[in-house]
Formats: C-alpha cells, sequence, structure tokens
C-alpha cells in the first residue's frame, strides 16, 4: 500500500506546473528517485567509456604499427609514399577527435538510433528539471548533470567509434589492392580480423548499456507510473522530434494532412482481401510469409557488408572473443549412479561444474563431486557419505550437438570426518575419461547435457570400478 501511495502522488505531483507547487512538501519526503540510481548509471557509462577507449585506440594503434610496417617496403614509390603520409594524418585526426569527443550530446539524429541512450538523456533531463523537489537536495541537480554530461560523451564516442570502424573497413579494402606483391598478405588478414573483432566489440557493448540491473529498473518503472514523465518524453527525446505533432486539443495523427491510421490501413486491406474472393486470404499470408523470407535474407546481407569474415578467406569467427570473463562462463551440476559391489555401495555422485568458453566449439572448466551411498539393493536403502571427487574436462564441437568430451579426475572413495584424512594421496583414485556428450535444449532455455565416457583406469582401480561412465546434467545459466 505504500509503493501504491508514493506513485499515486508522485504521479499527480508532476501532473501539471501548478500541482507540482501543492504537492511539494509530500515529494520532498518520499525521495522516490534515490542516489544510488544515478551512480548506478554513471558506473555503467564509466565502464563503458573505458572499454570503448581502450579498444578503439588498441585498433588505431595496430593500425599505425601496419602502416609503419607498410612504409618500410614501399621502396622509393612516391605515389605510395604520399598515401602512407595521408593515411597517418587520417589516423591521427581519427585518434584526436576521438580523445576530444565533446562533452555535448549532438544536436539530432546522428548515425544510428540509440533508444536506450534516448531514453536516459531524456529522463536525466526531466530528474533535473524536478531534482529539488524529488531529492530535496540542493545539490542533486549538480550531479544530475554530471550524468548527464558523462553520457554526453559516451555518445559521442559511440558516434566517434562508429565512424572509425567504417574507415578501417574502408581502408583494408583498398590496402589489399594496393599492397599487393608486397608480401603482406598475412598482416593484412591480421588486420582483417582485428577490425572484425572490434565490431563485435561496440556490438556487445552497447548490449552492455541497454542491459539495467534492479536498482535502475526500479526507478524507471517509478517514473514510467508518472503521466507527466511520459509526457515529457514524448515531447522531449530526439524520437519525438523525428515525429513531431501538433501541440494542443487537436494533438493527434488524424489531425495530420495524408497519415493514415491504422485502423485505417487495416480496414483496406480487408476490403481488399475480401473482393479477392474465398482463397485471397490465404494468398496474402503466403506473400506475406515470403516478404519477410526475403526481408530476412537481405537483412543477413547487410549484416555481412562492412564485417571482416566476408572478406577473410578460411576465417571462422571466435563469438566468445568480443564477451567479459563473466559472460564465457558456463555454470552446471550433474549425476553419475555406480553400481553396488561386495565392498562398495550403490552410489550416486552429484557434481557442480564451472566452463570457461574458449571459443565457439570448446569449453574447458573444472567441477567438484560428492558420492552419496544408497545402500546395496530396494530391499537394504542406507544413505551415506561415500567421498568426494575433484574434476576438470573439455568438451569440443563436432556437430550441431555432439561434443568430443574428456577428462581428468581424482576421486577418494571413502567417508571423511577431517581435511586430513583427504591429505592421504595414495587414497585417491586417478580417472582418465574419454567419450561423447550430447546437449539438447528444453523448452529453448536450460541445455541438459547427456555423456557416455570410457574410463581408462578402471581396471587399475581396487576394486575395479565400471568402465563405461553415465552422467546427465543440465546448465545453471
Amino acid at each position: 500500500m505504500m509503493c501504491v501511495r508514493m506513485m499515486i502522488l508522485f504521479s499527480l505531483a508532476f501532473f501539471s506546473d501548478d500541482c507540482v507547487a501543492q504537492t511539494d512538501s509530500a515529494l520532498r519526503q518520499m525521495s522516490l528517485i534515490p542516489k544510488k540510481f544515478l551512480a548506478e548509471v554513471v558506473a555503467k557509462i564509466s565502464h563503458i567509456d573505458k572499454k570503448i577507449s581502450g579498444q578503439t585506440l588498441k585498433m588505431l594503434r595496430g593500425l599505425e604499427e601496419f602502416q609503419t610496417e607498410v612504409t618500410k617496403k614501399m621502396g622509393d614509390s612516391d605515389s605510395l609514399k604520399n598515401v602512407a603520409a595521408q593515411d597517418e594524418a587520417a589516423l591521427e585526426r581519427h585518434r584526436l577527435e576521438f580523445l576530444n569527443s565533446s562533452n555535448k550530446a549532438p544536436a539530432g539524429l546522428r548515425g544510428e538510433y540509440n533508444a536506450y541512450i534516448d531514453t536516459l538523456r531524456s529522463t536525466l533531463n526531466f530528474l533535473q528539471k524536478y531534482s529539488q523537489i524529488l531529492t530535496g537536495d540542493s545539490k542533486s541537480s549538480d550531479r544530475i548533470l554530471a550524468a548527464a554530461n558523462k553520457l554526453a560523451v559516451l555518445e559521442g564516442k559511440l558516434l566517434k567509434a562508429e565512424e572509425i570502424k567504417k574507415y578501417l573497413h574502408e581502408r583494408c579494402d583498398l590496402l589489399k589492392t594496393q599492397l599487393k606483391g608486397l608480401g603482406l598478405e598475412r598482416r593484412l588478414k591480421q588486420l582483417g580480423k582485428a577490425n572484425y573483432y572490434y565490431t563485435q566489440y561496440l556490438n556487445e557493448y552497447k548490449d552492455m548499456l541497454k542491459s539495467r540491473k534492479k536498482l535502475e529498473k526500479k526507478a524507471m518503472s517509478l517514473l514510467y507510473s508518472s503521466a507527466a514523465f511520459k509526457r515529457f518524453v514524448s515531447e522531449n527525446s530526439i524520437l519525438a522530434g523525428l515525429f513531431k505533432l501538433p501541440t494542443g486539443e487537436n494533438n493527434s495523427l488524424q489531425s495530420l494532412p495524408g497519415v493514415q491510421t491504422r485502423s485505417t490501413v487495416q480496414q483496406a486491406m480487408l476490403e481488399r482481401i475480401n473482393a479477392g474472393g474465398p482463397g485471397a486470404a490465404v494468398n496474402v499470408r503466403q506473400q506475406i510469409q515470403a516478404a519477410q523470407s526475403e526481408l530476412q535474407k537481405l537483412k543477413d546481407k547487410i549484416s555481412k557488408y562492412g564485417s571482416a569474415d566476408a572478406d577473410i578467406p578460411n576465417f571462422k569467427p571466435n563469438d566468445q572473443k568480443a564477451k567479459t570473463f563473466l559472460q564465457r562462463l558456463e555454470y552446471g551440476m550433474n549425476i553419475q549412479f555406480g553400481s553396488s559391489n561386495k565392498l562398495l555401495p550403490a552410489t550416486s555422485d552429484i557434481a557442480f561444474t564451472l566452463g570457461y568458453k574458449l571459443n565457439t566449439n570448446g569449453i574447458v572448466g573444472i567441477g567438484a563431486s560428492y558420492k552419496i551411498g544408497l545402500g546395496s539393493g530396494w530391499d537394504n536403502i542406507r544413505i551415506s557419505s561415500q567421498g568426494i571427487g575433484l574434476r576438470s574436462y573439455l568438451d569440443w564441437k563436432i556437430g550441431a550437438k555432439f561434443y568430443i568430451s574428456g577428462g581428468y579426475e581424482q576421486n577418494y572413495h571413502a567417508s571423511f570426518k577431517s581435511i586430513e584424512q583427504l591429505k592421504n594421496f595414495n587414497a585417491w583414485q586417478t580417472s582418465g575419461l574419454l567419450g561423447l556428450s550430447k546437449k539438447m535444449q528444453i523448452r529453448g532455455k536450460k541445455n541438459v547435457k547427456f555423456q557416455v565416457m570410457y574410463d581408462f583406469f578402471c581396471y587399475s582401480h581396487v576394486p575395479v570400478t565400471q568402465p563405461f561412465i553415465f552422467r546427465t546434467g543440465f546448465s545453471l545459466k
């Protein structure tokens, strides 16, 4: 009830300028938008700014080093030397422009539209306008302004990074024709790969920018519950500026001459479909599906245009390279059952694993297991502790769903009461495993894994353990 009351008061407070004055004191007591919200946004912007700056400057340095290498192999060709001098000047200009990106947001829409930045900019402008009422803190306006300036700098760097990406691609294409016969094919291939991964890094950082943590989600939820905020965004965002509507009582699409509403378009389509006879609807549906298929093909072609992988022979991109360390981690668990014998009861090994994605195909990881005794049969079920195990593993993809799996494991097949007992290394059994795994998705979310592996050291164990191991598990992330 308190949360509902707060949102209602917040909405009423900003419904009009007159209402703001009337509910000023109530809003000061609420602090709906906490200071931590700004701190979280600024930290995210600073982190992404640092990442983009590092990758961009690294890419420019790589191209500068390549240009130096090219200059050494040009000989006495004046034309090539002039080209090299122009390239050096262009690289320096791009570097300086990137480092000195304006701390003011670009006017209007330049480059690719970023909905998150547009919304965040409008949010900060709104918070600054009503900062005293929201927080009751005279310094909050300065903090909001500082956050807006950091966002503007990041926006400028993103815009400049896109220009540099385009320049790098065009430069790579031109160098391929200019440098034939100079023995730099290998270096050109490396430069093309670097250019491709630079594009992937930029895309990854944009995705990181869009992701909202709990505090930011809560703040935006509260803001969007206010009609005043929604009105402010609709009137002050870049997108609103592109589709500016007349203000006043007749503010509607119907007031714009020549603009069709959704209902009129639907009505016109229904009239034409009905006029076509009973099979017209099926025909239209098939044509729409065909058009969507062609549109997807066109999107694929456009996405490949400007990417290095489309121009480098035998280049297989690593889709994990642009991801952060945490994004490349894979958490999982699995279970394995063992049959009983004269000395050991039936057991169940429950293991938790942590894998690191090396590239598109390979995952390497470690794990730990706990062995539970289940008794000697259905008539003698008895739960007991039967030891622990330490694991390492490698999965390598060989098909759409199949992997070659291998691992090295150490297992302690006895209950223990202290860590000192585990230091008796002679009591540990070694296992060397190799086999196949199959990964499947259930309901498009969880990855389920089935494994069958052969233990090359099973016959050296005392007592002898089962040679084939069957495990099933699933990913936790």
